[in-house]
């Protein structure tokens, strides 16, 4: 794979450029300029890249892969019809010969765009700039690329870490998250007392012109974001034991933070520690996957108080989806030995049934997802995060049953739906 020389030179003058203008404006040292990556379409390398535009109709499952810097291109109706097929496999980033670690992805509703967060750490890779989840210490950034032949076409500076990314329901803001347990770790080292010092931010960007719109502080290292469906709150996940519940409709964008457990843990020793979180389609009740106790808890946005559902799993729960009608979410869970999907009941938080994935056919379920009209579940397995992780389709109706299994990248994380609108 080749690097274009153009590309080097255009930061390099960038670089220097931004160092310029600080110094000749007095701007303060602490106000960073943005370094603009710049590159014309024609320069992107063409290696995966599917050139042919997609039909009215045409739809596509979209998975980051974060440790080899490349999304896999799914054709949904092969997904669906339960005979998964990899259409392509697109790299993505700034820097073709060094990994940028993509983690999770969002599509727009017209099909005509997505959006990857390029998190800038490596797991597995060690210390430093690109060392494990949520220890990289380089900004972050959002991209924004074209459906019909994934060429970038958009990009901006976010916060070190970014965890997850979505789009409103409406398509208006898209919203960053960031996992940043390197700013937990150096608060606790520096003994800070100030509640502040912990909390990451939330950065809500325009995803026509890709600007930063409004920059909110939320919870320490927040990760899983969800939407209300009638676009009126944003729930994040917070690895403090809490959830934070931003209204939208207010203007200075408010923050609640609402505790997961009777007795939360110290801010760096959580006891539920939330890495997820999964709103039902009535936009009610906001569950809340702990990474750290394996239970998904239900807390009700209107009173801001945990209604009393409380769901174990059967390892770390993680990412997952609800069914159109809201009766039944799917969610995955990982252990050493087993992943599983559970099916919980959205009344009465009691888990219906569940699937086990054992490691030769998917080893750490990361998502599931309700795709073919909820007649499917699609699983993201990250692997051993050294060899390619799998696509396992099953059936929704049957859910013991496994259709079949697809190669992704390495590590793989996110699922988005695609579809170009007829």
């Amino acid at each position: 794979m080749r690097v274009s020389v153009a590309v080097v030179v255009r930061v390099a003058v960038a670089s220097i450029i931004a160092v310029a203008g600080l110094v000749g404006s007095g701007c303060p040292a602490t106000e960073v300029p943005e370094l603009v990556f710049s590159l014309d379409e024609e320069a992107f390398w063409n290696e995966g890249r599917t050139p042919a535009p997609l039909q009215p109709g045409d739809g596509r499952l979209l998975v980051t892969n974060s440790l080899d810097d490349t999304v896999t291109v799914l054709d949904l109706d092969s997904v669906e019809a339960g005979t998964p097929v990899a259409i392509a496999t697109v790299p993505v980033g700034s820097n073709p010969v060094e990994r940028e670690g993509p983690h999770h992805l969002v599509a727009d509703d017209a099909g005509a765009f997505y959006y990857v967060g390029i998190s800038m750490f490596v797991p597995g890779g060690g210390s430093g700039p690109h060392g494990v989840h949520g220890a990289g210490d380089v900004e972050g950034r959002a991209l924004k690329l074209r459906a019909d032949d994934h060429v970038q076409v958009g990009s901006v500076r976010v916060d070190r870490n970014p965890g997850d990314i979505r789009l409103s329901p409406d398509g208006g803001l898209l919203a960053v998250s960031h996992f940043d347990l390197l700013r937990v770790q150096q608060a606790l080292s520096a003994g800070d007392v100030d509640p502040s010092a912990f909390d990451s931010r939330v950065i809500f960007i325009d995803p026509t012109t890709m600007t930063r719109e409004r920059l909110v502080s939320v919870c320490p290292a927040a990760h899983g974001l969800a939407f209300s469906p009638d676009g009126s709150r944003l729930v994040a996940s917070c690895f403090s034991d809490e959830i934070a519940v931003i209204n939208l409709l207010d203007p200075g964008y408010p923050v609640a933070r609402i505790p997961v457990v009777d007795e939360p843990g110290d801010v760096g020793a959580p006891v539920c520690s939330p890495y997820a979180t999964t709103i039902d389609p009535l936009g009610e009740t906001a569950w809340v996957s702990c990474f750290e106790s394996g239970e998904v808890v239900a807390v009700d946005l209107d009173t801001g108080a945990r209604d009393g559902r409380v769901v174990p799993l059967n390892g770390r729960a993680l990412f997952g989806s609800f069914n159109a009608d809201g009766t039944t979410l799917a969610i995955a869970a990982q252990s050493d030995q087993v992943s599983t999907i559970a099916f919980i009941d959205a009344v009465t938080g009691a888990v219906q049934s569940s699937t086990f994935l054992f490691t030769d056919v998917c080893e750490a379920a990361h998502v599931a997802a309700y795709v073919d009209d909820d007649r499917k579940i699609a699983v993201v397995c990250e692997g051993n995060h050294r060899d390619p992780g799998t696509l396992v389709v099953i059936d929704a109706a049957a859910p013991h049953t496994i259709l079949a299994h697809a190669t992704l990248g390495i590590y793989p994380d996110d699922i988005a739906l695609l579809r170009r609108k007829p």
